[in-house]
């Protein structure tokens, strides 16, 4: 089955967190016109028919509340290839999903299911609780050092099409003279980048020390909807038994939702951005 309609998967676990996902996912479908897909995987493929069965049951229980059509899916594999099949077949632009609340041994389930999802080669939006009735989205775009970060303005340019946007650029106030000039230089990139495309936003230095809790903070105050970050590769090992600064932020104590964007090669320079 290809389609040549774009679409948005939400992963679906049958928990509470993954209705939380729907919501968010519902908002930006209503503002793109996307077909939304509810996708469950599992590795036997002698559970898929039962699974679709329950599926469609569910996706009829949030047309009779919600009154939208939701479309199901049911994948059979390893978690991270199935969502990439998925995506690509269904022309999937975004994949949200649900944090799983798991402590002790079982966490270690919910990092595996976070690795399937951020995983995918398409932006992943984790969340942690349902979206607000705000018809505006509040997003916080990172400023630092490194070049890759200019990667999240592809998307406030795509998010800036489809629904009414507030833009804050957040950037650290470095003391090494190296990575000031850097991020000076980012920032630069940053404003003309929106400016061409007449996206107004509004620029916040916090504190270098302690830069992601003061950038939450940040995100608190101002009713933040959406905090962009760049994926950093990081070994397998790492991302199953600690916490990476990727997974520190989608965990955030505020409950702030962070879409995670893998950088495009060459989309550091101008012209790699599609405008």
């Amino acid at each position: 089955m290809i389609t040549n309609e774009k679409t948005i998967l939400v992963y679906w676990d049958f928990s509470k967190n993954a209705k939380h996902a729907l919501s968010h996912a519902l908002f930006y479908s209503s503002q793109a016109n996307f077909d939304i897909y509810l996708l469950h995987v599992v590795k036997d493929e002698a559970k898929a028919k039962n699974t679709k069965i329950k599926l469609d049951k569910t996706a009829q229980n949030i047309f009779e509340e919600e009154g939208r059509r939701i479309k199901t899916i049911v994948k059979v594999g390893y978690l991270s290839n199935a969502i990439k099949n998925a995506s690509e077949e269904l022309n999937s632009v975004i994949i949200f999903g649900g944090l799983p609340n798991y402590k002790g041994l079982k966490q270690f389930i919910g990092r595996y299911i976070m690795n399937g999802i951020l995983g995918a080669n398409i932006p992943s939006v984790v969340v942690q609780k349902p979206r607000t009735e705000s018809k505006q989205l509040t997003i916080i775009c990172p400023i630092d050092h490194k070049r890759n970060c200019k990667a999240s303005l592809e998307w406030i340019q795509k998010i800036a099409k489809i629904c009414l946007v507030k833009i804050y650029l957040t950037y650290p106030d470095c003391t090494y003279s190296l990575k000031t000039q850097m991020v000076k230089s980012n920032l630069s990139f940053a404003r003309n980048y929106l400016n061409q495309l007449h996206i107004e936003f509004e620029e916040q230095q916090l504190a270098c020390q302690g830069f992601r809790l003061n950038l939450l903070n940040f995100a608190e105050s101002q009713k933040v909807e959406l905090i962009l970050d760049i994926a950093h590769k990081e070994s397998r090992l790492k991302n199953i038994f600690l916490k990476s600064e990727n997974y520190k932020l989608l965990i955030n104590q505020k409950q702030i939702p962070v879409m995670s964007i893998s950088p495009k090669k060459g989309l550091w320079r101008y012209g790699g951005f599609n405008r």
